[in-house]
């Protein structure tokens, strides 16, 4: 009887060991398959991440190819050699803004600005809905100072809403950091939504870096003693002393080529 009982038990241990090691041997198969497929995964992860930084490189390869094509046609359509300078002299009642224009980096931006300044471009007058062909610049005014960021102009209504009746989109290259003081750039409500109106930074402004376009650089002399000048409330903006009290006009921009 003893000895049937031992062999009973020894044929259930038997078959407990084997059901163990099967599940063992299964589990087994099971993590390496699990770690087969991590490895396919992390190849298949490497190869998607090395795709995407090879198209990212070429997506920024093409956009400098293509602005490097739009620059070199700016600077024919303005009439300047590869390596002549560009610049913009903003004659004001305390004195001129002289500021170097940047056709490499902002082509479309400079084209347009010196079209309106020089009266070669059609712009739509926002007082009368009246296309014109003349200098948009001169007579406008200086609508929007803030004292330590910057001085705002070029709008023909002179409040800050107007525009010469088109947008171009925005070039903001290397992240278009406001760094320093003289920055030339284009005012905007948002997104590609340049016109002509424009401003010059008297200090760095690190808030609104990658938001608006920057083609430029000025000297700041004149842009203090715009700041300089007593304020009042803006009609458009009654909450903001932003607005010269005597007007600071632009009586016009002087476009130099060399």
């Amino acid at each position: 009887m003893g000895m049937v009982v031992l062999f009973l038990l020894g044929c259930v241990a038997q078959d407990r060991y084997d059901a163990v090691a099967a599940e063992r041997d299964g589990l087994a198969e099971r993590v390496a398959t699990l770690e087969r497929t991590a490895l396919d995964l992390r190849s298949e992860r490497d190869r998607a991440r090395k795709e995407a930084a090879d198209a990212i490189a070429a997506s920024t390869a093409a956009v400098a190819r293509a602005r490097a094509v739009e620059a070199e046609a700016t600077r024919a359509l303005l009439g300047l050699g590869p390596e002549q300078a560009l610049s913009a002299v903003i004659e004001t009642r305390l004195g001129a803004i002289t500021c170097a224009l940047w056709p490499d980096q902002a082509p479309r931006t400079v084209r347009t600005f010196v079209g309106l300044a020089e009266g070669s471009l059609e712009w739509t007058d926002p007082r009368t809905e009246v296309r014109r062909r003349d200098p948009l610049y001169s007579g406008t005014v200086f609508h929007r100072v803030l004292p330590g960021f910057m001085i705002q102009g070029g709008d023909p209504r002179g409040d800050g809403m107007g525009g010469p009746g088109f947008t171009i989109p925005d070039e903001i290259v290397d992240g278009g950091v406001f760094d320093r003081p003289g920055l030339l750039a284009m005012a905007n409500s948002g997104p590609n939504t340049n016109g002509s109106q424009f401003f010059v930074t008297s200090a760095p402004a690190h808030q609104i870096d990658g938001k608006h376009t920057i083609f430029g650089s000025c000297d700041t002399e004149v842009v203090e003693q715009v700041m300089a000048e007593p304020l009042e409330r803006a009609r458009e903006n009654p909450r903001e002393t932003s607005r010269p009290r005597d007007p600071v006009r632009i009586d016009r921009i002087r476009i130099v080529r060399g």
